[in-house]
């Protein structure tokens, strides 16, 4: 696994959460990238027009 990651959810893990985001991926690749460590992708309905009325996309990791 990434340095990074293991940083992420290492302090994640150390405040109390029981969740990791990583929100707004760029593109599909990084979608894939992250998912072959576990993370799960949400489809959100976030677009140009009213944000505040729309869902963020994202990807998630119980931890």
């Amino acid at each position: 696994m990434q340095l990074n990651l293991l940083a992420a959810e290492g302090y994640a893990q150390r405040i109390g959460a029981d969740e990791l985001r990583i929100m707004h991926p760029s593109n599909q690749e990084l979608v894939n990238y992250y998912s072959r460590y576990g993370y799960k992708y949400v489809k959100g309905t976030m677009g140009l027009d009213d944000v505040h009325e729309q869902k963020p996309h994202y990807l998630y990791k119980r931890l």
